[in-house]
């Protein structure tokens, strides 16, 4: 579990690449896509702001760029992954981060994978699954993270490229493409009911001005498809949407994708 409190805040954090050169490369790997994780969710949350974009946009590029030097122990990539975890931590402490946290999060806590780990391995399913809300804003990131050629494609190949240097970058470090030999078929149910329990629906509610939902999106098939390294751009808002009672409790990003897709669903109907 993540704590957050006042009193964890250090007066004065020493970021300094030299002490990190003896980390090991799977550990270098896993950090590494955990502050682009940071970065890019942070950038693409409902609470982004001008001042968050710019420290996000900044670590995505530093990251992108870094990343791959830092895991072979460059000097140059280790202080380039110093500068970059630091300022996406400036940007999304402000601003929160997304589903992809929320799902990591319980694979850590079940079988112990490597947070960065678990952040990487959903973070290219996590973009599919939110385009169409926050599609707009891939271009950006895959600029960012120096895809050729991103301004004269359209929006929806910009994504795409933008999803795919995701991909490319996390494989280039020796992250896993998927969850097959991690997850479990008997702990999907626990794991979706993890992800639908913290937090409080009645602040995102009123936050939201919206009424209690009275339907719950079903992540069965969300999960079997991160599971199984299915693409999961064709069916964007994934499953079912199942009763939801007021007394459930969410975290504040499942509960705005939980908002988002009830309105969606209502004007389908």
């Amino acid at each position: 579990f993540v704590c957050v409190d006042t009193n964890d805040i250090p007066e004065i954090a020493v970021v300094d690449p030299d002490m990190m050169a003896s980390m090991p490369k799977g550990l270098t790997a896993a950090t590494g896509m955990d502050a682009l994780t940071h970065a890019i969710e942070g950038y693409i949350t409902k609470g982004h702001c001008v001042i968050s974009d710019m420290f996000h946009l900044e670590a995505i590029r530093l990251i992108s760029r870094s990343l791959r030097g830092a895991v072979q122990n460059t000097p140059e990539g280790r202080e380039g992954m110093a500068l970059g975890q630091y300022i996406a931590g400036m940007g999304f402490s402000n601003v929160g981060l997304g589903i992809v946290h929320s799902m990591a999060h319980g694979l850590s806590a079940l079988y112990d994978t490597p947070h960065g780990v678990a952040c990487a391995i959903i973070l290219p399913t996590g973009l599919e699954y939110n385009k169409p809300a926050a599609g707009a804003r891939y271009r950006a990131i895959g600029k960012a993270m120096g895809v050729e050629g991103i301004d004269a494609m359209s929006d929806e190949a910009a994504a795409d490229a933008t999803v795919a240097a995701v991909k490319q970058l996390s494989a280039d470090v020796g992250i896993p493409a998927d969850l097959k030999g991690i997850l479990k078929e008997e702990d999907v149910a626990f794991l979706k009911n993890f992800l639908l329990c913290s937090g409080s629906l009645k602040e995102i509610a009123g936050l939201y001005g919206v009424t209690y939902p009275t339907v719950r999106l079903r992540l069965d098939r969300l999960i079997q498809k991160i599971k199984l390294g299915e693409d999961t751009a064709a069916d964007p808002y994934i499953g079912l949407i199942k009763r939801l009672t007021v007394n459930e409790k969410l975290d504040f990003d499942t509960a705005k994708v939980l908002i988002s897709a009830y309105k969606k669903a209502k004007e389908e109907l």
